[in-house]
């Protein structure tokens, strides 16, 4: 737990070197060598260990694009641990990382390396 929290305060200290004055952390989500961070602008970050966890990334921005080309804002986030599912504000649930068991929603096994849409059934009031 106490690692944990240290890493979490440096990523949180990292990120809002590259945020703007009016935006700030409102969610962060901590993986096996990874955190996700969203923002109230609904814009996620990501920021990694090195191979050997000793060095950290500076944090990039994830930009999550639908079919159409346009770039979705994020509402909510949840991290497992290698695969990172977003909500956007239209209610769309996009996932990538590691999906060896499908653990990223996407009916295969294949690692996801970019965000994709999870595609749900959708059920009629009969149903």
């Amino acid at each position: 737990f106490f690692v944990q929290k240290s890493f979490s305060s440096l990523f949180k200290s990292k990120l809002n070197e590259k945020l703007s004055d009016d935006e700030h952390i409102t969610q962060v989500g901590a993986g096996y060598d990874y955190f996700v961070a969203l923002t109230n602008k609904n814009k996620v970050y990501t920021y990694q260990f090195d191979d050997d966890n000793k060095i950290m990334t500076m944090p990039k921005q994830k930009h999550i694009i639908n079919h159409k080309g346009e770039e979705q804002l994020i509402s909510q986030i949840s991290v497992g641990l290698d695969h990172s599912i977003v909500l956007t504000t239209k209610g769309e649930i996009y996932s990538w990382g590691e999906n060896d068991k499908g653990q990223c929603g996407t009916g295969d096994q294949n690692f996801e390396n970019k965000p994709t849409k999870i595609n749900f059934p959708i059920l009629s009031e009969n149903d």
